[in-house]
């Protein structure tokens, strides 16, 4: 076996786009080999999606350890007649068995060349292409073209659209918009409306959905003015962007409505990983947690079919957040810990830093402060790295929860206002009202309650803007504890009994128990005993529902406290 340390030579460093490496392909003929060393999966497995978006077909062979013994007869069965171009995609870990496969594909060399024809990308981390090298040196030695994807420092998903010099850490923006200068003075009417598009989703992932909108709109005239549009990946495309700019400036309705109409036309197309992601995003939009655990199940059969791991732990996660809305606490956390499992396997830190900062949340809802902070800390961490401003705004948020948990309010009044600053910046109106509301409830424990009123208030308007539901019944629920706080008990039941439509509407056991514990409470401070009696009742078994041992024991309490109805015995 060679030495690791005589890894094969990469004479072609790969610096630019992705459209840059799959040009280079499309100038070759018949069967090529084409091995791509990537500093993580999430970089290959955006490779190969760049293809597709390109609308080349892509058959993609997945080599997972513990079954890579059986990858070289799944890549010899590719139906090479329906594919334009195979994407073997290699395992972090070379196991024993991955080698053994490599063995075996190495005595089949010949076989594999004359019967696939077509262009194969062998791409995977140094370690398996040093594997690959070792243990397969005559497939090796039919090399056509060597890349390296170096590593950049911003989010490995975004490495599409990004090219920096080695050993840099700034970040070329202005490729894109070059790109898209060529393509106009040239016109290539196609490949300025595909950049156009890509320049949208880039300025969604840097949090400007106004400037995307902009580039959005351009990019779809442009695509509408071909007669070839009809039924493609852009015009599928559009609508899921359309939906990604609802989502973030207008209304979730219209957003979903989007994500239909892009499903309809990915489930046309047979595109099983993009129908994952549609699935994924129409449950994440939704309030609706039994529609939305169903799209959730649909993508996990979708990222199944193309082994895609990174979507199937995006979805986990998205099944642990619904989890723990339905206060299924030890549900949500063993989805959390197989969803973490995934990002560290797929080396997605982006991925990482959610689930953490997600089950930081699930650790506070079980008293569990010390784990939730150490949580929060490594998600902060992870999010400063790769320079996601929204990451770091929603865990500066939680934080300040967790620090007006333990009563260090001047200590979440900072986290929250910075939190406010980012929110602002990437122009999150969800944010920036699910802060302001956060802010309210410390001015009210501050006795600050004109100041706690001004936030919610503020956080109200963006509710409504957003369609958020839940946020709407947290406000009302709130104003009803200030009318509670200057003692004025008789204006604290229509707010909390609006905050109850809403919690029903969107079956929400956490907040249905505490705003029918807090009902009860009043009804009992002014006197109403059969209606606090009622109240009190109904909240005991919600409270037990939602695990919400606060609302049990307020309620409990004021059953205790009350005299017996009349008819009693």
């Amino acid at each position: 076996m060679n030495p690791i340390a005589e890894a094969p030579p990469f004479a072609r460093p790969y610096l630019g786009h992705f459209a840059e490496l799959r040009a280079a392909l499309a100038l070759h003929e018949g069967f090529v080999l084409a091995p791509v060393e990537v500093p993580s999966m999430d970089v290959g497995r955006e490779l190969a999606a760049s293809f597709e978006r390109a609308g080349t077909k892509v058959a993609r062979v997945v080599v997972t350890p513990g079954q890579g013994v059986e990858f070289a007869a799944t890549l010899l069965a590719v139906p090479a007649s329906e594919v334009d171009v195979v994407i073997v995609l290699g395992p972090r870990d070379v196991t024993d068995d991955v080698r053994e496969g490599l063995k075996r594909l190495n005595l089949q060399r010949d076989t594999l060349a004359k019967r696939l024809g077509k262009t194969l990308v062998w791409c995977g981390l140094r370690t398996f292409l040093n594997a690959t090298w070792e243990e397969a040196p005559d497939l090796w030695s039919i090399r056509d073209l060597t890349f390296r994807i170096p590593l950049l420092g911003v989010n490995d998903m975004q490495r599409a659209s990004s090219t920096t010099m080695p050993g840099s850490s700034e970040v070329d923006r202005d490729e894109t918009p070059r790109l898209i200068e060529a393509a106009r003075k040239v016109g290539d009417d196609r490949n300025l409306g595909r950049l156009l598009l890509r320049h949208a989703q880039e300025l969604l992932s840097r949090g400007e959905p106004r400037s995307a909108e902009a580039r959005l709109a351009e990019g779809a005239a442009i695509l509408r003015g071909l007669a070839s549009l009809h039924g493609t990946y852009e015009e599928a495309l559009c609508e899921e962007l359309r939906g990604d700019v609802d989502m973030r400036l207008y209304s979730p309705r219209e957003g979903v409505a989007a994500y239909g109409r892009a499903l309809a036309m990915y489930q046309a197309l047979e595109r099983a990983a993009d129908c994952g992601r549609i699935f994924l995003k129409r449950a994440e939009a939704s309030d609706d947690v039994e529609t939305s655990l169903q799209d959730l199940e649909r993508a996990l059969v979708s990222f199944d079919q193309t082994g895609d791991r990174l979507g199937q732990a995006n979805v986990l996660q998205a099944r642990g957040d619904l989890r723990q809305r339905k206060a299924d606490l030890d549900g949500a956390l063993l989805d959390y810990e197989r969803a973490l499992e995934l990002y560290l396997l797929v080396d997605s830190r982006l991925g990482q830093a959610n689930v953490l900062k997600a089950r930081g949340d699930l650790r506070r809802r079980k008293a569990d402060l010390d784990g939730a902070l150490l949580d929060y800390e490594r998600a902060l961490e992870l999010f400063l790295l790769i320079d996601d401003r929204l990451g770091q705004a929603n865990v500066l948020q939680t934080r300040g929860d967790l620090r007006r948990r333990k009563a260090d309010l001047d200590g979440a009044l900072l986290d929250y206002e910075r939190a406010l600053e980012l929110y602002l910046l990437v122009d999150s109106r969800l944010g920036q009202a699910n802060v302001l509301k956060a802010r309210g409830d410390v001015r009210r424990f501050k006795a600050d309650l004109d100041g706690a009123l001004l936030d919610y208030e503020r956080a109200l308007e963006l509710y409504l803007l957003v369609d958020s539901r839940l946020g709407q019944a947290n406000v009302h629920q709130a104003r009803g504890d200030v009318e509670i706080a200057r003692e004025n008990l008789a204006a604290a039941p229509p707010h909390y009994r609006a905050a109850l439509a809403l919690y029903e509407a969107i079956d929400d056991p956490l907040g249905l128990s505490n705003v029918v514990a807090k009902l009860a409470r009043t009804h009992a401070l002014l006197g109403q005993a059969t209606e606090a009696r009622v109240a009190a009742a109904r909240a005991i078994p919600l409270a037990k529902r939602a695990q919400n041992r606060h609302a049990l024991e307020l309620a409990t309490a004021i059953l205790s406290a009350l005299p017996s109805p009349p008819d009693a015995p």
